[in-house]
């Protein structure tokens, strides 16, 4: 993390730790709905990576499509059936809805 810290502002580090803590969670889910455990580096890498590409996405809207799609996958992962999405950008779940139409013309899997 020190190249990170050298390279970033603060609110960089701060999207960071959002990033460290939403895959904590995503991989306490995964165990306790999957039973796959992630090691701490799996936790890291995932978190920076994230954080990295979404700070050069720059559109709110980009980050909460890639938050939907995480989380419809995550459904289809534990078989959740009856998914309810509230979001608050239009033009994602619009967006998203002409995707899987889209898609689901092409091979059924919209995610």
């Amino acid at each position: 993390m020190g190249k990170w810290r050298e390279e970033s502002s603060e609110p960089d580090l701060l999207r960071l730790v959002a990033f460290i803590l939403w895959r904590i969670w995503k991989a306490r889910n995964n165990k306790c709905f999957i039973g796959k455990e992630w090691t701490l580096r799996e936790v890291i890498l995932k978190a920076t990576g994230m954080a990295k590409r979404i700070k050069f996405m720059g559109s709110a809207q980009m980050v909460e499509a890639i938050a939907l799609r995480e989380g419809i996958r995550f459904a289809l992962d534990t078989s959740i059936i009856g998914l309810v999405v509230e979001a608050d950008a239009k033009g994602t779940i619009e967006l998203k809805l002409k995707e899987q139409e889209t898609s689901a013309g092409r091979s059924g899997d919209s995610v």
